[in-house]
């Protein structure tokens, strides 16, 4: 510590007086050539006469500083130094103090403010289903882009499609569980000619599925489980999945969509939501408790 403390004494400040002394010389060797050419240039004497004053400045504060050194013993310059590092220490130890209690009371009026928004009901209170729901209030600076609802079609228009009501679907699962049968539980989604899905088109509406599921996600309108579903993610799920696929109009209503997702939305949280890199919308209104 000693060592260090001498050597910026004695090192650095003699390199100072001698750069001032270069930046004079050079200054006068200028002012000359002036002279010489008739055309002496008053900023040039203004800046001479400046160095001049801190070179001499600068002399008395060297000698000074050296003598004053000298005279100190090694315990002294320790002492010194370890004063003034504790003063430095102590003043921002103040200045990280304060940050933290602030940063910790931001933290806790956002929890209170997240929880105040999650707890807050939506106008209706009811799903599709009339069952009860806690959904979140929606940013109002985020909008929802609703497709239109596609036209309703009709039954007779397509009799190779089975299961075209919901009660109609319950007593097929009856009758198979009756019989001893497994059937798969997406048995339901047809083409129009009552036919399964390929893999391929079933691969592709999951992944548009997933897509839709993020938008949600981004807007704030996910919620924790479909049952408790906004009237309005619903809509926007809906129509935005029938318009693409048909296969989900080929019913009476929407049963045919909601039961599907009410099976999917789950693997949607459990691997994607959950699994992390999903972002919020972060520009939105928020009122804040008086």
């Amino acid at each position: 510590m000693t060592t260090t403390v001498r050597m910026v004494v004695f090192t650095f400040l003699p390199l100072l007086h001698a750069q001032l002394l270069t930046n004079q010389h050079l200054i006068r060797a200028t002012m000359a050539q002036e002279r010489s050419a008739q055309r002496p240039h008053p900023t040039m004497l203004k800046t001479l006469s400046r160095l001049q004053h801190i070179k001499t400045s600068l002399d008395q504060g060297i000698r000074h500083t050296v003598a004053s050194m000298r005279l100190m013993s090694d315990s002294n310059i320790v002492m010194i130094f370890k004063s003034e590092l504790n003063k430095f220490i102590y003043a921002h130890t103040f200045e990280i103090s304060d940050h933290r209690e602030l940063v910790s009371g931001l933290k806790e009026e956002l929890a209170a403010l997240r929880l105040q928004v999650l707890e807050q009901p939506t106008k209706s209170g009811r799903d599709h289903s009339g069952h009860d729901f806690d959904s979140r209030s929606q940013p109002t600076t985020v909008d929802i882009p609703i497709m239109p609802t596609p036209a309703t079609l009709k039954q007779v228009n397509y009799p190779e499609v089975l299961h075209w009501t919901k009660k109609e679907w319950d007593t097929f699962v009856e009758c198979e569980k009756l019989a001893n049968k497994n059937p798969p539980w997406n048995v339901f989604l047809t083409n129009k000619h009552g036919e399964a899905l390929s893999k391929q088109r079933y691969n592709e509406l999951w992944a548009d599925a997933k897509v839709t599921f993020n938008s949600l996600y981004w807007r704030w309108y996910d919620p924790t489980s479909w049952s408790k579903k906004t009237d309005l993610a619903a809509t926007y799920f809906y129509n935005t999945i029938t318009t693409k696929y048909p296969e989900f109009q080929l019913c009476d209503g929407n049963w045919k969509i909601h039961l599907w997702t009410m099976e999917r939305y789950p693997d949607w949280v459990k691997n994607v939501r959950k699994a992390g890199g999903l972002q919020h919308a972060y520009l939105y209104a928020m009122t804040f408790p008086p």
